[in-house]
């Protein structure tokens, strides 16, 4: 009996020293680089509009390194996926990426953060750089909603910055902005003066 608990004492030791030397990768963070390697495969294997991104042709980067020296100039992996997004403004709308997979799975179980203004951007006519934004639809008991937004009207400015392709993204990414209204005539806009400050909350939609 007591080479027995003997044994059982040495194997539950064993099982401690096995544990506490495991490491747990879910508290190891990824590179920079190594998320934009990420990024970049995903983009190149999956991507709906890949023909339309010369970036992404198969062709276009001879190895790794050569593909990490070109990614390099882009601070964040947010700000590289940006790039490899097809016609932002008019066409892809919808890729996005998330930091925070917590974040995600909120947002796919139909909750996360938000003003309870869902928009669309269009293009300035005759503008290169310039969009605009539209009110698609505005969520019940939003702050959009106390704030009287409606669907049809019209933003070109966050926080008094004219929205661009490039800009529009980290513009409307805080938790709190303000909006500056437009009037929009053949395709054109001009402010007019009315602006409204939205900040987002926990929301609970139905996904």
């Amino acid at each position: 009996m007591k080479k027995y608990i003997k044994h059982v004492a040495i194997l539950l030791v064993l099982s401690v020293i096995a544990t506490s030397c495991f490491k747990d990768n879910d508290d190891t963070f990824a590179s920079p680089t190594i998320v934009k390697n990420f990024i970049y495969r995903a983009m190149n294997g999956f991507y709906l509009y890949k023909p339309d991104v010369p970036v992404l042709a198969n062709d276009r980067f001879a190895s790794t390194v050569e593909l990490e020296a070109f990614h390099q100039q882009f601070q964040t992996p947010e700000e590289f996926f940006e790039t490899l997004v097809f016609d932002r403004a008019r066409t892809d709308r919808f890729s996005v990426i998330f930091s925070d997979y917590v974040a995600l799975e909120q947002l796919l179980s139909g909750q996360g953060q938000n003003n309870g203004m869902e928009f669309g951007l269009v293009a300035v006519t005759g503008n290169p750089t310039d969009v605009y934004g539209y009110v698609r639809y505005v969520l019940p008991n939003s702050s959009a909603a106390q704030q009287g937004v409606t669907r049809g009207m019209i933003f070109s400015t966050i926080n008094g910055v004219q929205l661009t392709r490039t800009n529009f993204s980290a513009l409307l990414n805080p938790s709190t902005y303000t909006i500056g209204l437009a009037d929009l005539n053949a395709g054109v806009t001009t402010l007019n003066g009315q602006e409204i400050t939205l900040s987002k909350a926990f929301l609970q939609e139905d996904p």
